[in-house]
């Protein structure tokens, strides 16, 4: 016979691992209006260094190799040398999917008007300056 299963806020637990008391479903209700349940993704205390080491994985691990030979190299050039608003465009636009961010540092597409075409610039006119 299989042991009794609760289930608990969307977690099955057995019963016989857990006492009693720690079955009871918990209530939203106490926690007030104004406590934020999640930090928002940009202000999560990640200091300049943090986000700049992250942004350079992310640069060097884009899932196109074509977009890792771009992105990696500048990213180790001028991430040091970038504040927080440059880190800002740079992320927003290695938000964008690999196909489309390759199209356009070929120039088969143009950048679209929610695109940076200033920094897709930046970053074409390095990779040409370094092959």
């Amino acid at each position: 016979m299989l042991p009794q299963a609760s289930k608990v806020n969307y977690c099955i637990y057995i019963k016989s691992a857990l006492s009693d008391a720690s079955i009871e479903r918990k209530h939203l209700s106490h926690i007030p209006e104004t406590t934020p349940l999640m930090a928002p993704e940009k202000a999560a205390g990640e200091d300049l260094s943090m986000r700049r080491r992250r942004l350079r994985y992310r640069a060097w691990h884009r899932g196109t190799k074509e977009m890792d030979l771009v992105l990696g190299p500048f990213a180790d050039a001028h991430l040091e040398l970038y504040d927080t608003p440059q880190l800002d465009r740079l992320e927003a636009l290695m938000d964008e999917e690999d196909t489309d961010l390759l199209k356009w540092v070929m120039g088969q597409e143009p950048v679209p008007a929610g695109g940076d075409p200033q920094l897709l610039e930046t970053i074409i006119a390095f990779r040409l300056k370094t092959q």
